[in-house]
């Protein structure tokens, strides 16, 4: 069944002709059945759905090319709802001015062996959608824009870089070290070398190498894996985008996305200002599944570098969530770790994080406000817990958590200005 054009088409050709109006030419589409409706025995109605585009069916047996009036009624009873049809047939509108085909054949293309939900009680359950994901699709409409604005995204992130000169380049994903990010690996194995591989949990020392072998600007946005816990924010794999740059630093990272961001949320929505839709319930402190880079985000060689994590949302709004306002306004807001965190607890943050004193004074504090830190319970563990439940909590707008300590990225650079600290900053 070759099609003329796609129901968004169709909408875009003839979306101007007048009530009642029928043109003379055919046109062959195809689409989804979401509801038929008999108004007599020689008028039926049928809407269809192609993402994206709706479109109604008034099958007149006037018009309607059948050698006998019960191929009429044979072809219009064989049609149930999630079938696929091919219609044949002359663009128009309704009197009431729906834009509508008048068909003079219809065809069954693919049947649908299963009853579908009710379109007014719908799929909400959010196990169900996201195992079955293709049933989310066909009941829920709504869900297949989330999916074209994922792609909108990922384009505008590889136009953006490869705009100001950066190389996108691909690296393995399955590596004999894991080494990249602290975090668990899956294992495979290969067959051929009769050898245990590791799933990588990040790109960034084969990226690193690139720049060290003289390609000063590259990129990857592609698979990570980490084998731990899932939740809300975390998915064992994820997309993420990394990106270095020479002779740049962490200034220049946050500048470059800060720029990015932005832009791209203007660009999708025309305008730096959102409306999302926030879960009031569910979720965690992050305890399982959130995964440093090892090498710390400023560290080996003068670049740039920065992760996104792909983290799946329910798409229907219900009574758990409530909705608020995201600005991505320029400049975000710059949170330097220590002296926040000091400003919140009202106590001053030792200076040296490997003592017994820095230890006790940080399970401390993780008790009085009710972290859990797994163990082993490092300094390092403690302290990003801490920054977890007392400082990301509270960006709501993007924000910069800058100036970590040493301790938490040993590899990173050392910052320029203050001891101990080293130029990384976290993006919320």
């Amino acid at each position: 069944f070759n099609i003329t054009m796609s129901l968004q088409q169709f909408a875009r050709s003839y979306q101007s002709l007048s009530n009642g109006a029928r043109l003379n030419s055919t046109e062959l589409v195809a689409a989804r059945v979401t509801g038929i409706r008999k108004s007599s025995k020689n008028l039926y109605f049928i809407d269809i759905e192609a993402s994206p585009g709706h479109l109604q069916v008034i099958s007149d047996r006037r018009i309607y090319n059948s050698s006998s009036e019960q191929e009429f009624d044979d072809d219009h009873h064989a049609v149930h709802r999630g079938d696929i049809i091919g219609v044949e047939g002359y663009p128009g509108k309704s009197k009431r001015g729906e834009l509508s085909v008048f068909p003079r054949k219809i065809q069954i293309l693919s049947r649908c062996l299963h009853m579908l939900p009710k379109s007014y009680v719908g799929m909400t359950d959010t196990e169900s959608r996201y195992r079955m994901r293709y049933l989310d699709l066909i009941v829920n409409p709504h869900v297949n824009t989330i999916f074209r604005t994922r792609a909108k995204i990922i384009q505008f992130i590889r136009r953006y870089l490869e705009d100001r000169g950066f190389l996108e380049v691909e690296t393995p994903m399955m590596t004999t070290s894991h080494g990249g990010a602290s975090a668990k690996p899956f294992i495979t194995h290969h067959n051929e070398l009769d050898r245990d591989l590791y799933l990588r949990v990040a790109p960034e020392l084969f990226l690193k190498q690139l720049v060290i072998g003289g390609l000063e600007k590259v990129f990857e946005i592609g698979r990570n894996f980490r084998n731990e816990g899932i939740d809300l924010t975390h998915n064992p794999e994820f997309t993420a985008c990394e990106f270095y740059q020479a002779y740049a630093d962490y200034d220049d990272l946050m500048a470059t996305t800060e720029h990015m961001l932005s832009e791209l949320v203007k660009s999708l929505t025309g305008s730096y200002k959102i409306n999302c839709s926030i879960p009031t319930t569910g979720g965690n402190d992050g305890d399982e599944g959130a995964a440093d880079n090892e090498e710390g985000e400023g560290g080996g060689t003068n670049n740039v570098s920065a992760a996104s994590k792909k983290a799946t949302t329910a798409a229907a709004t219900t009574s758990s969530s409530s909705t608020v306002e995201i600005d991505f306004t320029p400049p975000f807001r710059r949170i330097r770790m220590i002296p926040e965190l000091e400003r919140q607890t009202g106590r001053r943050f030792p200076t040296d994080y490997t003592s017994k004193e820095a230890h006790s004074f940080l399970s401390s504090l993780c008790d009085e406000y009710n972290v859990t830190c797994h163990p082993p319970k490092t300094p390092a563990r403690m302290l990003d817990k801490l920054v977890g439940r007392l400082l990301e909590k509270g960006c709501m707008n993007p924000s910069f958590i800058t100036d970590h300590p040493a301790v938490l990225s040993p590899l990173a650079k050392h910052h320029r200005q203050h001891a101990g600290l080293t130029g990384r900053r976290d993006g919320g």
